[in-house]
Order: C-alpha cells, then structure tokens, then sequence
C-alpha cells in the first residue's frame, strides 16, 4: 500500500500535511497569511502546506505555498494577530506555558474543489491524520493533488481568486 508519509528523504515531495481544528477552515477561506503551530519542521523545509481538518470536518481541505518557517516567542506570535486572524485571547490560550511556538507563512492558498476525506485516503493509502505533521511522500501528495483538484503540482492559484 502507498505510503501517505514520506519514509526517507527521497520519497519526500516538498510539502507537509498539517492537522488543523475545524475552526481554521472560515480563516482559510479568508486568505491568512500566517499559522501557529506547536511543532513545525526545522531540519528540511518544505515548500507548500496541505491542510487536514479534523473531525468533524475529517478531510484535506486546501493547501497554501510556505514562504517561511520561522520559531518564535509567543510575544511575538501577539504581534502577528492580524496575519493569523485570531484574536490575543485565542493566541495567548494556544501558546500558554510554551517558551517557542512555529509560525508557518503563507502565501496563495487554494482551496480543494474536492474535500478528499479521511476514510476516501485511507482506501488508497496508509493515511493517518498527524498530530502535528508529516512530509508527504510524492505518491501521496500527486494522489492528494489528483483528488482534490489542485491546479498543476507546484502552481498554486489563490483563494481570492473565486471572490
């Protein structure tokens, strides 16, 4: 069975798939710039992001291209609110007790014509939703692009765009 997650670096594709709660799905929609996550790559950068939204959503509902990686305090994760559209309470609750929170940056986000949902991946691959991310293997992402209707691997066309 095809592997969604990338098992040595050669079979690695350029981008991650990142868990994220239902509730960034409307702010995707909206075109942020900016993420937070507790865990982000530090070793090999990737070049696009591909979003998994969690239950109730359970499915891949976009990807965006990844300008930076960047690790930060959550001081200055207050300063990026208006990028990450979110409110100070909602980020000093997400960074509470933390020295250091990621920030992935973003750019050109699209969203899937097609949601591909968690149980559809799993009957063609070894798919499990990460908690925090995984490198996709080239397979897996040329599956995921397929299936959700992406425009070609490597262009991306922004979210508004449809607007």
């Amino acid at each position: 069975m095809i592997e969604a997650r990338a098992l040595t670096r050669s079979e690695e594709s350029g981008a991650v798939l990142v868990s994220f709660d239902p509730i960034w799905y409307p702010l995707l929609r909206s075109g942020l710039t900016a993420v937070l996550r507790k865990r982000v790559p530090t070793t090999r950068a990737p070049n696009y992001i591909y979003f998994h939204l969690n239950s109730p959503i359970g499915r891949i509902s976009a990807r965006a291209k990844i300008t930076s990686i960047e690790t930060i305090t959550p001081g200055n994760a207050l300063k990026l609110a208006e990028e990450l559209m979110l409110s100070e309470k909602e980020i000093r609750a997400y960074t509470a007790n933390l020295d250091s929170i990621g920030v992935y940056r973003i750019s050109n986000i699209e969203m899937a014509k097609y949601e591909i949902s968690t149980s559809e991946l799993r009957s063609v691959m070894n798919y499990n939703p990460p908690q925090s991310f995984l490198y996709l293997s080239h397979q897996a992402r040329s599956i995921i692009n397929e299936a959700c209707h992406f425009g070609p691997p490597d262009v991306v066309n922004s979210a508004h765009s449809e607007h």
